[in-house]
């Protein structure tokens, strides 16, 4: 990865997911500083970043499964 290049998801989340230890033992001050390294690093909403940090980093997996795609759904005769 260059320097140009930006983070995919997966750099994106193991980046937060070391700085989430870090954030929660953090004075407000020190949190108000690690969110605007974060938002720079990352290139992510402020607000988006705060409700990953108090809530949880893992991914949900999908209540249902996606449909098929279009073109599979319907045969032509």
């Amino acid at each position: 990865m260059s320097e140009t290049d930006g983070m995919n998801i997966d750099e994106r989340r193991k980046y937060l997911h070391k700085m989430w230890g870090k954030y929660r033992n953090a004075t407000k001050a020190e949190k108000g500083q690690m969110l605007d390294d974060m938002e720079h690093v990352t290139g992510m909403n402020r607000t988006y970043i705060i409700q990953l940090m108090n809530g949880r980093l893992s991914r949900k997996k999908r209540s249902r499964e996606r449909g098929r795609p279009m073109g599979l759904r319907w045969r032509m005769p």
